[in-house]
């Protein structure tokens, strides 16, 4: 099992409650080449459909190209992926909860290398930033 280091220089975690099945959330997150139909933070997505262990993937956000690989898929509740963008190592994970009317979804992710120790402070806020926008747009779509 692939899991962000809480310990790494650049960490987050967050959590949000959308009203939709597991299902609609899962196959947001697994179809990867419409990401940026619903994220206005994700441009230029390559990716087989949908994302499982295994498959590699790259797409924009902020300027920068990721490349990435899913480690784990195991829908509807975990989708988990290791990449890297300019001298660092992301480690992403995703995971789905079935609650009664809803689900909540919790996402974290770690950054590390020279580059995410070099840059600790922006790259901290980047990744707040970003994974707001990322739990805030899953949700608007998921709740359509």
């Amino acid at each position: 099992m692939i899991q962000a280091n809480s310990n790494a220089p650049v960490y987050d975690q967050q959590e949000i409650t959308i009203a939709a099945p597991a299902s609609t959330v899962w196959h947001l997150l697994a179809t990867a080449d419409q990401w940026e139909t619903w994220n206005p933070t994700v441009r230029q997505v390559q990716a087989a459909q949908p994302l499982a262990a295994g498959v590699s993937f790259s797409w924009q956000s902020q300027g920068v190209t990721i490349q990435a690989t899913v480690a784990e898929a195991a829908a509807p509740a975990r989708l988990a992926w290791k990449g890297t963008a300019m001298g660092v190592t992301a480690l992403h994970e995703w995971d789905v909860y079935e609650e009664p009317g809803n689900v909540r979804v919790r996402t974290a992710e770690s950054f590390e290398g020279p580059a995410a120790l070099l840059m600790r402070a922006t790259l901290q806020a980047t990744l707040e930033n970003a994974l707001s926008q990322w739990l805030r747009a899953l949700k608007e779509q998921a709740e359509k």
